[in-house]
């Protein structure tokens, strides 16, 4: 939990990689999250989750997200951004 008055704080998967790097190289545990101003807990749910952090990275999402999220609804995603790319190749408003 955090301490009185203390904002909770996001984290961006550019950060979130950062993190990751420095603890492949070597670097302590405790004193990566205490560079990066996080609690020893986060860094450890970050580096559970480095392979999808590190995936998403690598596939181009964008570094400064700070969720990855999948659609609820994948195929409708995909055809309402076909119609959104056909409606702009054709100039409608």
């Amino acid at each position: 939990m955090n301490a009185p008055g203390a904002k909770r704080k996001r984290i961006t998967l550019d950060q979130k990689a950062a993190m990751i790097r420095a603890v492949e190289s070597r670097t302590k545990k405790g004193n990566v999250a205490r560079d990066f101003g996080v609690s020893t807990s986060t860094l450890s749910t970050i580096l559970s989750k480095q392979e999808s952090i590190i995936d998403a990275v690598a596939c181009g999402v964008k570094g400064s997200a700070k969720r990855m999220r999948a659609p609820a609804f994948e195929e409708v995603e995909r055809a309402v951004f076909k119609w959104f790319l056909d409606t702009r190749a054709v100039n409608l408003p």
